[in-house]
């Protein structure tokens, strides 16, 4: 893959031409944290047909896939004015149609 660093929040790994991408936060259910989903924006806009990448498999670290949203995250926002909760969001790549929309 071209991008060498690797994600804190996921597990990449290639087999032929499948990707694997396992969420790896199981302590937290595999919230949906601000780093998880600019992590998974980054590895979905890579080009990986490019690289021979058919398919990408996405699977989950312990008893469950994903608990949703982080709520901490979305607790830490309870204060902050709506203006200010949609610039964090975006700036943090929450917004779900960056992570899951059309590829580009």
């Amino acid at each position: 893959m071209q991008d060498t660093a690797q994600p804190e929040a996921l597990d990449l790994r290639r087999q032929g031409d499948l990707l694997w991408v396992r969420l790896n936060d199981p302590e937290r259910a595999n919230a949906l944290s601000p780093r998880m989903l600019e992590e998974l924006t980054a590895v979905y806009r890579r080009p990986l047909l490019q690289e021979g990448v058919r398919a990408l498999l996405l699977t989950a670290a312990g008893r469950n896939f994903s608990g949703g949203a982080d709520l901490e995250h979305l607790r830490s926002l309870a204060d902050a004015g709506p203006k200010q909760i949609a610039a964090t969001l975006s700036a943090s790549g929450t917004s779900s149609s960056r992570c899951c929309g059309r590829r580009p």
